[in-house]
């Protein structure tokens, strides 16, 4: 005989997918909290200004994108976060990065870069030509 009403494993599931974008949210929420509080605490205004964020962008993104956008490998992130200058979440065995921690990154390194200078260009190098040495056919 069919059960009728809502199925309880659907909507258990739709209870966990709402309750990981929820912490999703907050732990994006409370980033950006505490990288407010951190520029108000510190004496010297922030160089560059915050980049406000896209309604559409995600909140976390993979570690694999977040190498994309820095222009890093994914080794180089695991480096960052063992040295403490990133923070990575994990949802449901998945490892992401906070949008605001690569904002953050990228804000850094504008700031240290400096203004854009013109690349100087080497002059190439002077090759002498090759020699050949030709010989006929006939002693091949």
């Amino acid at each position: 005989m069919p059960r009728h009403g809502p199925d309880p494993l659907r909507s258990s599931q739709e209870i966990l997918r709402d309750l990981v974008r929820a912490l999703a949210i907050q732990a994006a929420r409370e980033d950006d909290e505490a990288e407010r509080a951190r520029l108000a605490a510190s004496k010297s205004p922030p160089l560059a200004q915050p980049v406000k964020p896209d309604p559409d962008e995600p909140l976390l993104v993979t570690l694999n994108r977040a190498a994309t956008l820095l222009g890093v490998c994914r080794q180089t992130l695991y480096r960052m976060s063992s040295a403490g200058e990133i923070t990575f979440r994990k949802i449901r065995g998945r490892t992401l990065v906070p949008m605001a921690e690569v904002r953050r990154l990228v804000g850094e390194a504008a700031t240290k870069a400096g203004p854009a200078e013109e690349p100087k260009l080497a002059d190439p190098p002077k090759r002498r030509p090759k020699k050949v040495k030709l010989i006929p056919r006939g002693q091949r």
